[in-house]
């Protein structure tokens, strides 16, 4: 935004290397969209201030954009869902489908799609939630929790997989595919990676329901996280599931959920 230029164009000023990152939404990112199209334009004089323009051009100032908001296709049934792109500089060192938690593809989840971009990687996460409601986007307040967990509640797992595959098959080009996911995501990544083929590893946080489907193998190695004081999932089971699968790493953290 334009407090976030301002400051890049008073350390670049003051000969600090700066790296400003904007979604391409934004009024900055707008503007550094416009710069690429039109390079000798004041493009910040037809969208906020002439100032802006100068950051734009500042020999100290590297700026670029990330993300977006995709509509993808299921190839199984030709359902149509959105998800949130975070697109990194240059060439991808590989790709990531980024699973959401029981509150939509929301800001925590966009954001782990940012981080992952600014790492190198194209980052992808699905609205899973999109055949019951779309554009489910969530705080963590009670009322938010206890909607989160109705629209979970709706929610299939094959239709779920279905749109796991798709979203994988849309960053393929990129290179290899991992997986991420959070709660009820870090569920999804661990049965996505025991059912569907493709990707190359699968990171599920304390994915709940995993210790009821521990029968499931995955295709794919597996670094599962779990924090040993969460109510939610006993440590106990936790440590059966690890001993259950050798082949995955489950590492257990003073933490809870």
């Amino acid at each position: 935004g334009i407090g976030g230029m301002e400051s890049a164009l008073k350390l670049g000023d003051m000969g600090y290397k700066v790296l400003l990152v904007e979604k391409e939404a934004s009024v900055g990112g707008k503007m550094i969209l416009l710069s690429k199209v039109f390079p000798t334009l004041d493009c910040a004089s037809c969208i906020s201030t002439p100032k802006m323009a100068s950051t734009i051009h500042h020999p100290n100032i590297e700026a670029m954009t990330y993300g977006r908001v995709d509509q993808i296709r299921t190839a199984a049934d030709g359902h149509p869902f959105g998800a949130y792109v975070a697109q990194p500089q240059g060439a991808p060192r590989g790709a990531l489908v980024v699973v959401q938690e029981i509150f939509g593809v929301n800001s925590h989840i966009r954001s782990v799609c940012d981080g992952y971009a600014a790492d190198g990687y194209l980052a992808l996460a699905p609205a899973l939630f999109d055949r019951i409601e779309p554009r489910v986007d969530l705080g963590y307040t009670p009322e938010d929790i206890e909607r989160g967990r109705a629209l979970k509640a709706k929610a299939s797992l094959d239709h779920a997989l279905a749109d796991i595959e798709a979203a994988r098959a849309a960053v393929a080009s990129s290179g290899k595919v991992g997986m991420v996911g959070y709660c009820w995501g870090g569920y999804v990544a661990w049965m996505s990676a025991s059912r569907l083929p493709g990707f190359a590893c699968a990171v599920p946080y304390y994915g709940g329901g995993m210790l009821e489907a521990s029968g499931e193998r995955p295709r794919c190695p597996v670094l599962a996280h779990f924090g040993e004081q969460d109510s939610m999932i006993p440590v106990e089971g936790v440590r059966r599931f690890a001993s259950a699968h050798p082949e995955a790493q489950v590492l257990i953290y003073p933490a809870n959920h």
